[in-house]
């Protein structure tokens, strides 16, 4: 091991001595250039002195401006190796840029979920029927349908990827769980659990906790869509005393969307909601309908689905 450190740390001392050897004897080359053209303009200018061809103060003149007439003589060799510089990195980047979109990683915008003869079992309870096998297709409305401890919630946190079936597969466009960057697909995907836990110091900390990068228009726009009396700047402790359980879960909404998902999972959402909370949210997935994909447990089914999951 050291053996081959040693025979790197030469390999990389030789490289990069090769490389300050060019850079410097060009650079001096250009340098003694430019030195022995001053030095010729000078040594005229003092012929011409001594001759009377020329007054001492227009010879002071050109003698004082001629090293910059060669300025850009002795920067040729410090533009030269950026310029080299710039083309390796432009190289790179272009060579990304041929990439096909293909080869990048798969999200829920262009993926459809197949669920085979999977297992609902989960920390030694089994949930429900023993195997499910069912496929999501992208932009379709799913309403998870059951009674309590059905396995509606495990299901959810299963296609979200926070859970390991037992047995079974479940499969993200053509890519099983071992084979997906199961990060990158949570990020992607916008999850409203049963509990409305938020966290942060105000309204907009608890959406942005979401997205970090969310604009205050966007979270400006959420809170209006989600029909929410409050402002960004509002505290958070201030909200959690003040918000009926409807508007809590309103808030929770606008936390889930902030990604931008097209995978949206709904974990019970009109659970203990005031009829103005449920229209707002029905409002909401109205306007989102046919564009992303939606999984909905719930008790109360939707006449908007177009896909159903029954669990018994």
């Amino acid at each position: 091991m050291l053996a081959q450190v040693d025979a790197i740390e030469k390999s990389l001392a030789a490289s990069t001595m090769a490389t300050l050897r060019v850079a410097f004897l060009s650079s001096f080359a250009l340098e003694l250039l430019a030195s022995l053209a001053t030095a010729l303009v000078a040594l005229t200018l003092g012929i011409r002195l001594i001759s009377g061809h020329i007054h001492l103060p227009n010879a002071l003149a050109i003698l004082l401006v001629t090293p910059e007439v060669y300025l850009p003589l002795r920067r040729a060799a410090a533009r030269f190796h950026d310029a080299n510089d710039g083309i390796s990195a432009a190289s790179a980047l272009l060579d990304l840029a041929d990439v096909p979109a293909s080869h990048g990683e798969l999200t829920p915008r262009n993926s459809s979920i197949r669920l085979v003869t999977l297992s609902l079992a989960y920390q030694d309870r089994e949930h429900g029927p023993r195997r499910v096998t069912v496929d999501i297709t992208p932009g379709s409305f799913v309403d998870v349908i059951g009674a309590s401890g059905s396995g509606k919630s495990t299901l959810l946190r299963i296609i979200a990827g926070f859970l390991e079936p037992l047995d079974g597969t479940i499969i993200r466009g053509e890519r099983s769980n071992s084979e997906l960057d199961l990060d990158k697909w949570q990020a992607s995907l916008g999850y409203l659990d049963q509990r409305d836990v938020l966290s942060g110091d105000s309204v907009g900390d608890a959406i942005r906790a979401r997205r970090l990068e969310i604009t205050n228009d966007e979270i400006d726009r959420l809170l209006a869509e989600v029909a929410l009396p409050v402002s960004r700047e509002t505290p958070l402790r201030d909200v959690a005393a003040n918000l009926s359980a409807g508007q809590r879960r309103r808030l929770a909404l606008a936390r889930a969307l902030a990604g931008n998902p097209q995978l949206l999972l709904l974990d019970e959402p009109y659970g203990h909601l005031d009829p103005e909370s449920v229209s707002t949210i029905d409002e909401v997935l109205n306007a989102r309908a046919g564009l992303i994909t939606i999984v909905c447990a719930t008790h109360r089914p939707s006449p908007r689905a177009t896909q159903r999951i029954e669990l018994s």
